[in-house]
């Protein structure tokens, strides 16, 4: 059983969901914005997933430049939409909780 084939990463879904996973085990490591890292992931989940199928081009090239820009921003968007669901903000990825704010969300009494 193949979690995520080689072929699958070639597409949309595939190159996304690779992309989030492999950013977010990046991101405390390498000091890039989010979106930028997103993008630089994107490209190579999708050349490096070309070259091997015998699908990579020169103009499968140049369309993944544009189509890592769709995914890097959808997978940033995916993981802030999430950090918003789960801790109930508008400020995406820095809305964790510190453990200095109160339970309530109050200013206490």
């Amino acid at each position: 059983m193949e979690f995520l084939p080689l072929e699958s990463l070639v597409t949309y879904g595939g190159a996304l969901a690779a992309t989030v996973l492999i950013v977010q085990l990046l991101k405390g490591l390498i000091p890039l914005e989010t979106r930028l890292l997103s993008c630089i992931v994107a490209l190579f989940v999708l050349n490096a997933a070309a070259l091997p199928l015998g699908l990579w081009n020169w103009p499968f090239g140049v369309w993944s430049l544009f189509n890592c820009v769709v995914i890097g921003f959808a997978a940033s968007g995916t993981y802030d939409a999430y950090q918003r669901i789960r801790y109930g903000t508008g400020k995406g990825e820095d809305a964790e909780p510190q453990g200095d704010e109160p339970e309530d969300g109050g200013e206490g009494t």
